[in-house]
């Protein structure tokens, strides 16, 4: 059970909880990504061991990083549309190379997606592979990148596998767009068209739906070849309102 899978003093203990629990069910990838994302340099907290329990936290300017059941969660829903599809390859999933993380925070997420990529073997240096985080408070890009610098991430930084920029998630990323998996880490009131129109075909969009304060749903929103949308209520979830900078500083 996910409240349950709290670590001890280290990321593996946690990931084991998580594994032992079932919440991660495909070791060898969502499990072997996380693994390589160390939550202590993500998660801001007096206590360092803090970042290892199965809870969110506060990163600042009031944002949070989302539970690791949560992340843990997630993760699963995305891996085939991380997973780049090989024609010639049965095993090949939907996805173009392209990731994009609204409300990307403090990082966590956006390299646990390029860790998800370089195991299928993605060269950190392929120009048509990407994940995109985009975050509308400054501070939060700033320490982010920070945060996956001491991550051991700071090549997939320098080489572009990774981009964190700042801007309104609610428009999406045009730039490299369109995007195989696109994932929203705040809750909107109504699923914003833009990055509907910014997924590719196919694509998957995971989003949480619904006002704040008030009853949110993890939608699972695919499009199939066609263009054509298939929606699905996931769970019942509790998350920060996306919305615009000057609103979330001011909560």
């Amino acid at each position: 059970m996910s409240w349950r899978s709290h670590g001890t003093s280290t990321n593996d203990s946690l990931i084991d909880a998580l594994e032992k629990n079932n919440v991660i069910a495909s070791r060898d990838v969502v499990g072997k990504a996380m693994r390589k994302v160390d939550r202590k340099w993500y998660a801001e907290s007096a206590d360092a061991n803090e970042a290892y329990r199965d809870h969110p936290l506060q990163i600042g300017s009031n944002a949070t990083i989302s539970a690791p059941h949560m992340h843990a969660m997630c993760l699963e829903l995305s891996k085939e549309y991380v997973v780049v599809n090989d024609d010639d390859d049965a095993s090949g999933g939907y996805g173009n190379g392209r990731v994009l993380d609204v409300g990307s925070g403090s990082g966590y997420l956006v390299a646990c997606f390029a860790e998800m990529m370089v195991q299928q073997n993605v060269s950190s240096s392929s120009s048509s592979s990407k994940v995109v985080g985009i975050e509308h408070i400054q501070s939060l890009v700033d320490r982010s990148i920070e945060n996956l610098k001491q991550d051991d991430k700071e090549e997939m930084v320098q080489s572009g596998l990774i981009t964190i920029t700042k801007g309104d998630g609610r428009l999406g990323y045009e730039a490299f767009a369109p995007y195989a998996l696109i994932h929203v880490g705040a809750a909107a009131p109504e699923v914003p068209e833009a990055l509907l129109s910014q997924l590719a075909a196919p694509g998957r969009l995971i989003i949480p739906v619904g006002k704040e304060d008030e009853s949110q749903s993890l939608m699972v929103i695919d499009k199939n070849e066609k263009g054509e949308l298939k929606y699905k209520d996931e769970m019942g979830v509790v998350y920060v309102p996306l919305t615009d900078e000057k609103h979330q500083l001011e909560r």
